[in-house]
């Protein structure tokens, strides 16, 4: 009976140690997960953003070309000159605003760094189980 009380006690650290490395394994891999899709999302909202610049842009040509053909000159009523400009309406819509959840270095692999840290964790839980 102590023989099976000692195994069974020396088997607790092990399954310690194997638990800590399934769940630090589940941990990377919502990381990199949740990394990719904030990658995603943050691509898709600079396109966006550059498409609703671009659209502004065209805008404002558009306006300035009207401006130029549509200005007019009226003598008003009491004798002064007035400057007439229909002013069209610009449709402008609110920038989005781009989380920044994630802070990545620049560079080479930038955006691993965090899952190069869970790694290296990783590696050290199980190199102390043993």
């Amino acid at each position: 009976m102590g023989e099976a009380a000692t195994s069974s006690v020396r088997m607790v650290p092990q399954i310690f140690c194997i638990y800590m490395l399934t769940l630090a394994l589940a941990y990377f891999i919502f990381l990199y997960i949740d990394i990719r899709l904030h990658i995603r999302k943050a691509r898709q909202a600079v396109r966006e953003r550059d498409e609703q610049m671009k659209q502004y842009e065209e805008q404002v040509a558009h306006v300035e070309e009207s401006l130029q053909s549509s200005m007019e000159l009226r003598r008003g009523p009491n004798g002064n000159i007035n400057v007439q400009i229909p002013l069209p309406d610009i449709l402008v819509n609110p920038l989005k605003k781009i989380s920044h959840r994630y802070c990545f270095a620049t560079g080479r692999h930038g955006e691993f760094l965090y899952l190069k840290l869970g790694i290296i964790e990783s590696i050290k839980k199980f190199l102390i189980c043993d």
